[in-house]
């Protein structure tokens, strides 16, 4: 049953992909998916023609929007091809997180990724399923993490060496990336360790004993080291990618006017990433969506502080404080900095793999398991299918296909004349 409604939902996403694109365009997606062409162009994954208007990425969608162009030049379909591999990434390292976190039935990690990748609003649309923007964020995140924990559980993990090596790869190319990568997980994680070991009363280590403590206690060592690795790849994306390549950096960024972001905007933005709608009838479908809105995540919050006073498997714990250390550090950040409500999906996402954990490897009672994983399921997927009517249904370029046309046809008159006057 989860196999036909993950393949169902997975062919109506791709569909609207496709034939809703002229209606949500926007400049941000032309210009990423015109980045693929220029890859072609160029033949190379990395344009030097090219003014990247967010920090260069070094892996990102132009990997998956120039595979597109390689066989057609039709924009819908090769935002369609792009979305696919997206949505297939986002998937698959979901699944890798899944498995190390012991969690063994596999309808439940189906079920999982399957709400990690729908679009649960407009939002998540705008930035995952159906633009993508974020996908490499969340990719990049659940990748760390996952080789962490998979490090941290097998004190016999063969070919660890490895595994070693690999994450530091990963976490080089991480800050080589862009820095929001150490912002949202690389930093967040090594809080997340030092805050556990530091609190850990079954070990006399102090966190003053530099030996023991920073060295060698592996966990300590892993996060602390992987922190430190994704700043020097930060430190060479501006000291060597910044003479190759023309793209903005987030060194530029000011603080806000004190106040100018507040604790109810971040708010509004959490329930809006969900489906929630202002000013709407309390008796109606969407008002039905926003009470569960509220109550999911009500209940989210309750239950994981709950789990947290139970007795939990190491990796587990490690996966709930990591969301909590994320989610403070950037409402910190964004309420000081700099704040969109997009900004949050990649630290939504571990709500999914955090349910999982505590409705299936908590000692939470059976029907507080229950209570938790079916709101969250029914909250999901009714605003999903709300969200793909919406996008079919609403053409949000309408008022802008007149002017279209109109540049379209003295662009033609223009080139005419050319033809002429040769």
């Amino acid at each position: 049953l989860l196999s036909v409604l993950a393949l169902d939902l997975f062919f109506l996403i791709l569909f609207v992909n496709y034939a809703a694109t002229d209606f949500t365009i926007d400049s941000d997606l032309a210009s990423e998916i015109l980045l693929g062409k220029q890859c072609i162009k160029e033949k190379t994954l990395w344009p030097r023609n090219w003014y990247y208007s967010t920090e260069f990425r070094f892996i990102n969608t132009q990997i998956f929007s120039a595979l597109g162009f390689l066989f057609t030049d039709n924009f819908n379909a090769v935002k369609t091809v792009q979305s696919f591999f997206c949505i297939l990434s986002l998937f698959f390292s979901m699944w890798f997180l899944l498995n190390q976190l012991s969690i063994k039935k596999t309808w439940i990690k189906f079920l999982t990724c399957i709400l990690t990748v729908i679009p649960w609003s407009w939002i998540s649309w705008h930035v995952s399923a159906g633009q993508n923007y974020y996908i490499p964020h969340a990719v990049f995140s659940l990748i760390y993490l996952s080789i962490f924990l998979k490090l941290t559980n097998n004190q016999n993990l063969s070919h660890k060496k490895f595994w070693i090596s690999f994450f530091f790869i990963w976490a080089f190319l991480s800050g080589m990336s862009t820095i929001r990568y150490i912002i949202i997980f690389t930093l967040p994680l090594a809080l997340a360790i030092l805050w556990i070991e530091g609190r850990d009363k079954t070990s006399d280590t102090k966190i003053t004993d530099f030996k023991n403590f920073w060295i060698k206690n592996q966990n300590v060592f892993l996060s602390v080291s992987g922190l430190i690795v994704s700043g020097i790849g930060y430190i060479f994306n501006n000291l060597i990618f910044q003479k190759i390549f023309t793209f903005h950096q987030w060194n530029s960024m000011n603080f806000n006017k004190f106040g100018e972001t507040t604790l109810s905007d971040i708010l509004l933005g959490l329930l809006e990433t969900f489906g929630y709608k202002q000013e709407i009838a309390v008796l109606t479908p969407n008002g039905v969506i926003n009470i569960l809105v509220y109550a999911s995540l009500f209940l989210f919050t309750l239950y994981i502080i709950l789990a947290l006073k139970k007795e939990l498997p190491k990796s587990n714990k490690i996966l709930l404080v990591f969301f909590i250390s994320n989610f403070l550090f950037n409402t910190f950040l964004h309420l000081n900095v700099d704040y969109i409500n997009r900004y949050y999906y990649p630290i939504l996402i571990y709500i999914m793999p955090c349910i999982s954990v505590i409705s299936f490897n908590s000692e939470l009672s059976t029907l507080r398991k229950w209570v938790l994983s079916v709101t969250w399921s029914i909250i999901l997927l009714t605003s999903t299918f709300s969200t793909l009517q919406h996008l079919i249904a609403v053409d949000n370029n309408k008022n802008r296909h007149a002017s279209i046309e109109f540049l379209k046809d003295c662009l033609l008159k223009k080139r005419l004349c050319f033809k002429v006057r040769s």
